[in-house]
């Protein structure tokens, strides 16, 4: 007989590449159906676009302007300051503009959604497409198999320099560079019928939502079903243009006030020594992200790579590539790996 893990309400899912369903709770995500209506009948949900730890993200159809849109729900509890819409607000109202501009998400609106697990803010900008690591990344291939031509990385590699030097310029910090956190925009998506989203992006699969006893659903604070993100791997190569977006600001911040250290969150394979032993971000750090994510973009697969998921392959990779670390950094990996309890 199987043990219910402490504190679990619901069966784990059978699909893989879907959001954390514990999370659906007092504080957590906001239970999205397909069809769903947002901002009184306004957004109409018709399909997932990707999630990450606060929020999930869906594809949408703007009745008003019959065009789609890309909704990002952000948890309760991340609503209750949402960084994300302070700093594109900040962009947005921006006197600057260059180029850049066009390789940055636009907030084209927001407001804010009740449900069973408390007050959402709810993020509308413009449907762009697939990221650069599903691009690189097929599995059962070796890393590095699938890339993208040298002269297309490098016109996407100046693109997203230009667009973290407008950041920077803008007094922002992207706080989470890497290449999840780019897209690749498609033409005239705003032509697209709900009949061809279907076709290019496949019908949504779903799976029910079991309590951990078996019975079906009963809980409002969880969606009746999971659903999986939409699969870009059919979509024309007509449809995809030479243009990126850099996208998800949730990690962002003002260059003038930097994060606490509590505060700071990281992508390992991504991560500039100084954030990972001290916690310190800042415009450095980002430009850190911003060459590991260069190489990737040309070599299709990561610099520094956690095949099992711990720091220390990372920090030890980082050593071999780029030499010794400075010394208080030096002393500071060989307590960690005294005690592994210090591992962020």
């Amino acid at each position: 007989m199987t043990t219910r893990p402490p504190a679990f309400v619901f069966q784990p899912s059978s699909l893989d590449n879907i959001e954390q369903i514990e999370n659906y709770r007092s504080g957590g995500f906001h239970p999205v159906s397909i069809g769903d209506s947002f901002s009184r009948g306004r957004y109409r949900v018709l399909h997932k676009l990707g999630f990450g730890g606060f929020s999930t993200v869906w594809l949408a159809r703007d009745e008003q302007s019959q065009r789609l849109v890309s909704l990002k729900i952000v948890t309760a509890e991340a609503s209750n300051t949402c960084n994300e819409l302070r700093i594109l607000q900040h962009l947005n109202n921006s006197t600057k503009y260059r180029p850049a501009c066009d390789h940055i998400l636009s907030l084209l609106d927001h407001f804010t959604v009740e449900g069973p697990n408390g007050f959402h803010a709810c993020l509308v900008s413009p449907f762009a497409g697939p990221d650069l690591a599903q691009i690189s990344y097929t599995p059962g291939k070796r890393a590095g198999s699938r890339r993208l031509r040298a002269a297309l990385a490098r016109k996407f590699a100046r693109q997203v320099t230009h667009a973290v030097g407008y950041l920077h310029d803008s007094g922002v910090a992207h706080g989470d560079l890497n290449t999840s956190n780019i897209l690749i925009q498609l033409w005239n998506v705003d032509s697209w019928s709900d009949k061809v989203v279907y076709e290019r992006l496949g019908f949504p699969v779903m799976d029910k939502v079991l309590l951990w006893s078996g019975e079906l659903n009963n809980s409002v604070s969880a969606p009746e079903y999971l659903v999986e993100p939409a699969n870009f791997s059919n979509i024309e190569y007509n449809c995809i243009t030479k243009k990126v977006l850099l996208v998800d600001f949730g990690q962002s911040f003002m260059l003038q006030t930097p994060p606490p250290p509590n505060e700071v969150g990281f992508t390992m394979s991504y991560c500039a020594p100084e954030v990972y032993f001290e916690r310190r971000m800042s415009v450095w750090s980002d430009i850190w992200a911003l060459g590991c994510t260069i190489f990737e973009m040309r070599a299709g697969r990561q610099l520094f790579e956690s095949f099992l998921g711990g720091p220390h392959e990372v920090l030890l990779q980082i050593v071999q590539i780029l030499g010794k670390l400075p010394e208080p950094c030096a002393m500071s990996t060989s307590m960690r790996m005294e005690n592994p309890k210090n591992i962020g």
